[in-house]
């Protein structure tokens, strides 16, 4: 049986001090019967049931001593596990045990709110309508021949965690035929009497290819992005987008319809 192992910093939730115990659980799998024993009882992990509806429990065991969470079972049981759809699933339940389970929260950066930055600006964001559905969209044209910028400023929630964060690109373009789009984002965080003219963190890309003319395009998130200055909950953060236009190979304008920036929340 493989064992899996999980460092803990601090005793996990809900941990307690029991004698060594026994559970065993009989689970009809494709090697045959299978037995589950935890020397220390320490949390349900997660009871589901079976085809024939037949119960099965599987429980982590913690070992104080050493610090470390550990339950031993089959490969094929994990796999059962990840895939139920009735109680908590293995893996998540771990991280929320251990306490690395993140807290991921959700913030928009839609064009109409934004501008174009002052230096090697991209084009004043335009109301769009399209086709005969009338469907109308504020979008912000970034060229293909140089490296343009725009801007958003925004007091970071009371939740965020101060760390680090993603962004994901909606997009189209008119002109385009063919090859990827290369887009940049960046930050700074500017707290209470810090000067204004602070350096940006270090630019994350994702790269986009192109699909179709008046298409909705949606990229993959970025790497994880640091923000530059003092980033901490409720500060005011300016935030810059940039299509890196040299690096890339679409032809013709992209157009930047909205950002979703995913940051993680405070462990409460």
């Amino acid at each position: 049986m493989p064992q899996y192992s999980f460092d803990l910093p601090i005793l996990p939730r809900g941990g307690k001090s029991v004698e060594a115990i026994e559970v065993g659980c009989d689970i009809n799998g494709p090697r045959g019967p299978v037995c589950v024993r935890d020397l220390v009882l320490h949390a349900l992990i997660a009871r589901v049931a079976d085809t024939d509806n037949n119960t099965h429990e599987f429980e982590s065991r913690f070992f104080p001593e050493i610090n470390t969470l550990e339950m031993d079972s089959p490969e094929y049981v994990l796999d059962f596990l990840e895939t139920v759809n009735r109680g908590p699933k293995m893996a998540r339940y771990i991280n929320w045990l251990t306490g690395q389970h993140k807290l991921t929260r959700t913030m928009v950066l839609s064009v109409a709110g934004g501008w174009p930055s002052t230096t090697s600006g991209a084009s004043q964001q335009t109301l769009v309508e399209f086709g005969s559905n009338n469907v109308n969209v504020w979008l912000m044209d970034f060229s293909a021949s140089t490296t343009q910028y725009g801007e958003w400023t925004v007091p970071m929630p009371a939740g965020w965690n101060g760390g680090t964060l993603t962004a994901k690109f909606y997009w189209t373009s008119a002109v385009g035929t063919s090859g990827y789009t290369r887009w940049g984002f960046q930050a700074v965080s500017i707290c209470d009497d810090t000067t204004i003219d602070t350096a940006w963190g270090e630019a994350q890309y994702v790269e986009d290819p192109f699909i179709a003319q008046n298409r909705m395009h949606i990229s993959s998130d970025t790497l994880p992005i640091t923000i530059g200055g003092e980033p901490e909950p409720e500060k005011f953060v300016n935030f810059r987008v940039f299509r890196d236009a040299p690096n890339d190979t679409m032809n013709g304008n992209a157009r930047l319809a909205s950002v979703k920036i995913e940051y993680i929340a405070k462990n409460l």
